[in-house]
């Protein structure tokens, strides 16, 4: 699949207010770091979506593929990030630009969708405009914090105008600080079960690779969740 460049994104500012009337409605500007169970519990009214009072448009997922089914104009995925039940992301086929790869993406590839969250007949999917495969497992490491970072950002009004994902280092600082409060009670279990450490360097942004990275992401996505309730 052709790779993807993420600008840096987050909760963008309140949008304009029209006649002076009606207050201006806080809009995602680019584009969102969201889990699943985010996406899946948005609130819609018409073609709007809404992760707490942010209206979203694009949006990203960091998961494994669990099942593929191609067409003639479309691959379907469903991608699991272990917070909810795996999303529907449907991918256009490009017939008219030879150069595009539409080969399809194995089962157990772990991709990084972005795309546009859409509804029909009560089954929210995702539209995908790329579907990438992870060069990295830090990736998703790194996406996690950004949705972390989006959250916290986002429950600050007053800060809503200028955030940045992962750009200012206070931003990033506060981030790894959650990231480490998450990844405690994980790091005490693994090693008193398990007999193995995962370790988390911070400032670069690495893991061990001596852990199941399904157990991980399931875990690390529990434990993500749970703050953000």
């Amino acid at each position: 699949m052709g790779g993807y460049t993420q600008s840096p994104g987050g909760f963008g500012s309140p949008a304009a207010s029209q006649g002076g009337e009606k207050k201006g409605r806080t809009r995602a500007q680019q584009i969102v770091p969201c889990t699943v169970s985010q996406l899946m519990s948005a609130v819609q009214a018409e073609d709007v979506f809404k992760v707490g009072e942010v209206e979203i448009a694009q949006v990203t997922i960091v998961g494994v593929i669990r099942s593929t089914d191609k067409s003639t104009i479309n691959i379907q995925y469903k991608v699991d990030d272990m917070t909810a039940a795996p999303m529907d992301v449907k991918q256009w086929i490009d017939t008219e630009d030879m150069g595009v790869d539409n080969s399809v993406i194995p089962p157990g590839s772990y991709v990084k969708v972005s795309g546009n969250l859409r509804s029909f007949q009560n089954n929210r999917s995702l539209v995908a405009f790329s579907v990438r495969v992870l060069e990295d497992m830090n990736e998703v490491t790194s996406h996690m914090l950004e949705v972390v970072n989006a959250h916290m950002q986002q429950s600050k009004p007053q800060n809503m105008s200028a955030m940045v994902m992962g750009v200012s280092t206070a931003s990033c600082e506060s981030s790894f600080s959650t990231l480490a409060i998450i990844l405690t009670p994980f790091r005490r279990t693994m090693l008193h079960e398990r007999k193995k450490n995962l370790v988390l360097l911070a400032h670069e942004k690495a893991i061990t690779h001596e852990l199941d990275m399904d157990e991980f992401v399931t875990e690390f996505s529990k434990m993500s969740r749970k703050l953000m309730l």
